[in-house]
């Protein structure tokens, strides 16, 4: 399941759609993106991330390395 499919399945496709300030299609456009891998556009990243709770590394691992953890 690719993070865009849990966002939908947390918030719903058209309240996800509301929150993000986007129509559902494009949602479902990001959901499909990458051959069904889900690719949420670069400029879109903090605010999914923040209104979603998904970390930012865990949206666009290609974008945002997951952070380091202390020793």
């Amino acid at each position: 399941m690719n993070v865009v499919t849990k966002a939908i399945d947390e918030h719903g496709l058209k309240p996800l759609a509301v929150l993000m300030g986007v129509s559902y299609q494009a949602i479902r456009k990001w959901e499909s993106a990458n051959n069904g891998a889900g690719k949420v556009p670069a400029e879109r990243v903090p605010s999914f991330s923040e209104k979603t709770g998904i970390e930012r590394h865990q949206v666009r691992p290609d974008l945002y390395e997951a952070p380091v953890e202390a020793a």
